[in-house]
């Protein structure tokens, strides 16, 4: 199967050892504030970069892409338009790897910049499904008043892509992301580079209320629906919980086609 990054399965499985009592997969490396991301996990969008050849995954992501960056110009187009916000009715749909995918395929355009921002800090898993080592982030900027943000920013060794961990839980996480310096951070996210694009991987909407304050900062809502997991009855739950004043798209993810082309696999 084509994909732009591994599964986490994947990714866990690789840790272990083989029978030589070596690690299958070194973890990406962080010094100070740049990681190295495996090429492993970004081989279609290299290949695609270079002019090796297509991905039909790559090309799901590009319609995507084009319908959120269409939502940025115009009479219709607000000022928060460039923060997109990235979840799902319940865990396990594959908001994260929808949000990542969507990252780096952001990350291609010519005259944008990205920033992924892991903003689902109850469960957090970009850094454990990039396998770069966690680090502080969204929370601690949040909380010290003396650090800039750009000392929490993890610059990849994908051109334009930069990460934004989500940082430390806690209990009053909800009020964190509620609070004064939180809306002054989206504004600037918003207002300050009209290049960049911002994309939170926010928690699931039934599982967390985390979701519902940070779509109040985002100007597009992409709500990612496993095909066969989620019924009518959660998917109306979710969206009556949805700010209908945004700009909201669905992804239906995990839906297998056959493709009857010669060395094609199932895509999703």
């Amino acid at each position: 199967m084509n994909t732009i990054v591994r599964a986490m399965e994947d990714i866990e499985s690789d840790g272990k050892l083989d029978g030589e009592g070596h690690r299958k997969r070194k973890l990406s490396s962080r010094t100070l504030n740049h990681v190295e991301i495996s090429n492993e996990y970004f081989k279609e969008i290299d290949s695609c970069r270079i002019g090796e050849k297509k991905s039909s995954l790559l090309e799901d992501y590009r319609q995507i892409k084009r319908e959120l960056l269409k939502n940025m110009i115009g009479l219709d187009c607000a000022s928060n338009d460039n923060l997109i916000l990235v979840t799902s009715c319940l865990a396990g749909e594959g908001k994260t790897f929808t949000a990542i995918n969507l990252a780096v395929c952001m990350a291609l355009e010519l005259d944008k910049t990205v920033l992924l921002v892991d903003a689902d800090v109850v469960a957090s898993s970009i850094c454990k499904y990039l396998a770069i080592e966690s680090s502080p982030g969204l929370i601690e900027y949040l909380k010290n008043n003396d650090r800039h943000l750009s000392e929490y920013l993890l610059k990849t060794n994908i051109e334009n892509l930069t990460i934004l961990p989500a940082g430390k839980p806690e209990v009053r996480t909800p009020e964190i992301l509620s609070g004064d310096k939180m809306q002054r951070l989206a504004k600037e996210l918003a207002e300050r580079y009209p290049n960049r694009i911002v994309i939170f991987d926010a928690p699931p909407v039934l599982a967390a209320s985390e979701t519902n304050i940070l779509m109040q900062y985002a100007g597009q809502v992409l709500f990612v629906v496993e095909a066969g997991k989620i019924n009518a009855k959660l998917l109306k739950e979710a969206m009556s919980k949805m700010d209908v004043s945004k700009k909201i798209g669905m992804v239906l993810n995990k839906f297998s086609i056959e493709k009857k082309i010669k060395n094609k696999y199932y895509g999703y």
